[in-house]
């Protein structure tokens, strides 16, 4: 087993147990259908994750792919920017595109933590 393909099996374990943790901390209703249609729609496209969730809720009962949709609403700016972006800090400084990275992926959970709370089972901002 060469090391690329070690690195490569922990980060997606890594990812899967996070995308677990996180979903299951702020999805308490159809968490699993959530983290179906995030992790589907991480590794290929939205389609792939409105397979995987229609694997699991056949019936497509569930409120994933509604979910999804809000959630690309947020993501489009990030998802939109960086294929075009990255390069050019990438020739830049790997540094800047590492710093880069980890501020929209750290920031997010940061707000998360610190502003949101769970409230009767629904998720509140603290301080309401």
């Amino acid at each position: 087993m060469s090391l690329s393909t070690l690195f490569n099996d922990i980060s997606v374990l890594g990812v899967l147990l996070l995308g677990v943790f996180l979903s299951r901390r702020f999805c308490r209703d159809e968490w699993f259908e959530k983290i179906c249609m995030a992790f589907g729609m991480a590794s290929g496209a939205v389609p792939t994750g409105l397979a995987l969730v229609r694997c699991v809720d056949p019936d497509m009962e569930s409120s994933a792919p509604d979910a999804q949709g809000v959630a690309a609403t947020l993501f489009t700016p990030v998802f939109a920017v960086m294929p075009a972006v990255a390069p050019i800090l990438a020739l830049q400084s790997q540094r800047m595109l590492i710093v880069i990275g980890l501020l929209i992926t750290v920031v997010p959970l940061i707000c998360g933590f610190l502003l949101v709370k769970r409230k009767n089972g629904v998720l509140v901002l603290k301080g309401n």
